[in-house]
This record gives C-alpha cells, sequence and structure tokens, in this order.
C-alpha cells in the first residue's frame, strides 16, 4: 500500500453497508480507492462534513478482516478513526435507547493478541473516551457505559427476556443511521482537534 495524495485524515467506519450506502448517497460521496479482498470491491468514500473531509467505508465484520482494512486505510494516510456497530443487549432497561461508551474490554477473538500481550487488559484512552463523551453531550444523546471493544455501539437485538426481541438489528441500525453518522462526525471534528 502507498499513501494516497490528500487522502483524509479522519475516517468514520461502521459495519453496517446500509449506513455507509445511505450516507454517501445523502453526501454526495466520490470514491477515493477500494478496499480488495477475496469478497470483492469495497469502497472507501470521501464526504465532506462541517467543512471537514472525511474518509468513509463499510468495515469488514470479523476482528481479522476489520484490522486488515484499518491497516490499509492508515497506509493511504488516515490516522485517526470513528468505529460504531451494533451489539446484542443483555440488559434492555438499562441500555434502551441509549449509546454505548467502552470503559473497557473483554478479549475473545485472536487478533488483538498481535498487538498487545495477552494479560494486558486493554481500556480506551481517556482522552478518546472524553471526545466521545462531549460528542454525546452537545448532541443531548443519553449513554451508558460498559465493558465492550474500543467503539461506540447502539444496542440492537435484546435477549434479557425470554421472547427475542430484535429492535434495530433487522435494518441494521438504519433508522437511525443519520443520528449515528452525526455522532460520528462530531467525534471526528473533536477527534482532529485533539
Amino acid at each position: 500500500m502507498k499513501p494516497i495524495e490528500g487522502f483524509p485524515d479522519i475516517c468514520i467506519t461502521t459495519f453496517s453497508k446500509k449506513i455507509i450506502d445511505k450516507t454517501a448517497a445523502l453526501a454526495n460521496a466520490e470514491v477515493i480507492t477500494n478496499l480488495v479482498s477475496a469478497n470483492g470491491l469495497n469502497p472507501i468514500y470521501r464526504i465532506r462534513c462541517a467543512g471537514r473531509d472525511f474518509a468513509l467505508y463499510c468495515s469488514r465484520v470479523g476482528a481479522p478482516a476489520s484490522v486488515c482494512e484499518m491497516e490499509e486505510v492508515i497506509a493511504m494516510g488516515d490516522d485517526k478513526f470513528v468505529f460504531f456497530g451494533s451489539c446484542g443487549v443483555l440488559n434492555d432497561a438499562v441500555v434502551r435507547n441509549r449509546i454505548i461508551v467502552p470503559n473497557g474490554t473483554v478479549r475473545d477473538e485472536g487478533t488483538s493478541y498481535h498487538y498487545t500481550d495477552p494479560e494486558d487488559e486493554l481500556v480506551p484512552d481517556p482522552k478518546m473516551t472524553e471526545i466521545l463523551r462531549s460528542s454525546l453531550e452537545e448532541l443531548r444523546w443519553p449513554y451508558v457505559a460498559g465493558k465492550i471493544f474500543i467503539q461506540f455501539f447502539f444496542g440492537a437485538d435484546s435477549m434479557d427476556e425470554e421472547v427475542w426481541h430484535s429492535n434495530d438489528l433487522t435494518d441494521y441500525g438504519i433508522r437511525s443511521a443519520d443520528n449515528y453518522m452525526k455522532l460520528a462526525v462530531s467525534c471526528g471534528l473533536r477527534l482532529s482537534c485533539a
């Protein structure tokens, strides 16, 4: 991989192709380049929000694929990332209609062990957490903190009752995509000043 001249230094990515496609269409995005894998081409878009260029792409599901793409985007010229996605909820009363802000991780995959020692407990950088909390407060979006992988999540399906509730899982978050993107852009703008 080689650097791409003029590549935005802030990247927003999520695991929902529907959210990326919707945002790219609304923002009149241009394709900068493509990530290439056995699954085909994955476009990286340039969008302009609040007078700033952002890179935008749909991250592949799975830690190895996601990290591989991130490494490629870093090589292209990006050095700040805002990730978001969905997660299952085990206590719907606590999480309902709130963003989940990570305060720690539970390592249950193999990829992170290539970046840090197995005994290390990973916690988000306090400065990055403050950026996310400040953006949430500015947008008046309620949130809770929880021990998860580093990014922000919206609660998708709920598994805390006898009956499964699909909630936002069935539409992959598209119902609230604009709000998730506003939060991601707000975080990205704050990140550029950090």
